[in-house]
Order: structure tokens, then sequence, then C-alpha cells
């Protein structure tokens, strides 16, 4: 399979049909604890090749959909992803965007890895950052 990847740093807000291959390093379910420990989303943190990583969530209405086609460490194409701005009160990585899933958007998992994705990233943080 020969597709052109692009990487976090070179996508911009005004599409909504990127292809990206990232690999997702950390999946965890959010809840609304205010309201009955209602679903919010699946959020992870997604890497791509140059170590840079991402924050992208699937709303509560897809989950059942995808819960079960991603999984920690794997490497996944994803189609039709739209950038949108970080939320100011929930940014579990550094960064001004986060990826935002839409009705159209794909995941296909590569079995057979031709780019080298880290499996774990950092960023260091300032003590009054913490």
């Amino acid at each position: 399979m020969t597709i052109s990847n692009i990487l976090f740093k070179d996508i911009i807000q005004l599409r909504d049909d990127w292809v990206l291959i990232v690999r997702v390093s950390r999946l965890w379910k959010c809840f609304n604890f205010r309201i009955d420990n209602e679903l919010i989303s699946l959020d992870m943190i997604l890497i791509d090749e140059e170590h840079d990583v991402m924050h992208w969530n699937i709303p509560k209405n897809r989950v059942v959909k995808f819960k079960n086609q991603i999984h920690e460490d794997h490497i996944y194409l994803i189609k039709n992803v739209k950038v949108i701005p970080c939320a100011a009160t929930y940014k579990p990585v550094e960064g001004a965007y986060r990826l935002q899933f839409l009705m159209n958007t794909s995941i296909e998992e590569i079995k057979e890895v031709t780019v080298a994705i880290p499996e774990f990233t950092f960023q260091f943080a300032s003590i009054n950052d913490l």
C-alpha cells in the first residue's frame, strides 16, 4: 500500500479530507461524572512518524462502531478527519489543534508497517504547569 503520509505539522484547518498514518499511543473513555457517568467520547493520543502528538476523540454516538477497531500501540490509516482548535478546558497534549471525527471518517489498521512511528513520546512541563 503506497500512501502519501501527511504529518501533524503540515495539516491546517481549511480541509477535512486528511489522510494520516499514526500510532495510537493512549486510548481511554471520557465520562461525564456530573450526569450519571454518561459516556462523552473515546479519546486517544496519536503519534506521527516525526514523534509529534495530537489529541483525537470519537464522539459517543460513533464509539460503538469503532471501539473494537482501535487499540493502543497499533498503527492506523485514518481518512477524512477535520482539524479544529483545542478546547481550553481539556487538553491532554500540548498543541493548538486536535482532530475531529466526521461521519465519513474511516479507520484501517496497517499490518505491514512501512513508516517508523515510535510507541511513546513525552513532553516536558514546567512545575508551574503542573
